[in-house]
Formats: C-alpha cells, structure tokens, sequence
C-alpha cells in the first residue's frame, strides 16, 4: 500500500514501450528485474499472482529467496533497510555491458524512463 503499487504500473507500461521499440532483444538482452524488499512475506506464489498482475509479456522478473541473500543483493543496490516501512523507493536504469547506471525518482512515467534507457543508458 506504498509507492510500489504505482511504480508497478509505470513499469507495465514500460514494458509495452519496450515490447514496441526493443522486440526481440526484451527478455534476451534487456530485462526488468523487481526484487522483493520482503522475502519472508514475498514467497514464490505470491510473487508469481503479483507478477500477472503488472506484467503482459516477455521480459520481466520478479525475484525473491533466502532472506539473507535478498537483503544482500538489496543492500548492494543501496535499497537495504531495517524494517521493510523504511525503505526508499527508486529506480535503477542500468547497462551492464557498459557499466552505466541511473538511480531515478520514483515520479518517472514511462515515458521518462524509456527516454534515459535509450539516450543515457545506451539501450536501443
């Protein structure tokens, strides 16, 4: 009942952008990856219902797992809080073939968001 009900739908709706402008490379090259800030709670059943919910094609994870890894891998990408209530909500735009990296505002739309994937990510 946060932000990430509303990111969820800006991603959805970047994902239909991407399907349009990227086709093919989407779930080969280029994927978007939503990682559960609440394991415990986000088990793989529930994850899957959520994720049918927002995603319409290929390319998409929704990811969870051990606690102590999922918290690792949230603390690397500076999204690691306490308390599930005290996390900040973000997103991260990446190539990693080129090591670039965007942290953006939780207020892109998707159409900002594809705009900086293409011109300052350099995904095309």
């Amino acid at each position: 009942a946060t932000a990430c009900p509303m990111q969820m739908k800006v991603l959805s709706q970047l994902q239909e952008l991407m399907i349009e402008k990227m086709g093919g490379n989407l779930g080969k090259d280029i994927f978007i990856v939503s990682i559960t800030l609440d394991p415990d709670r986000d088990n793989l059943n529930k994850l899957q219902s959520y994720s049918s919910s927002y995603s319409k094609g290929p390319g998409w994870l929704f990811l969870t797992g051990d606690k102590k890894n999922v918290d690792w891998i949230n603390y690397r990408l500076g999204q690691y809080a306490e308390t599930v209530e005290l996390h900040t909500s973000f997103y991260l735009l990446g190539n990693l073939k080129e090591g670039k990296w965007l942290r953006i505002q939780p207020n892109a739309d998707a159409q900002q968001l594809m705009k900086m994937l293409q011109e300052e990510v350099g995904q095309s």
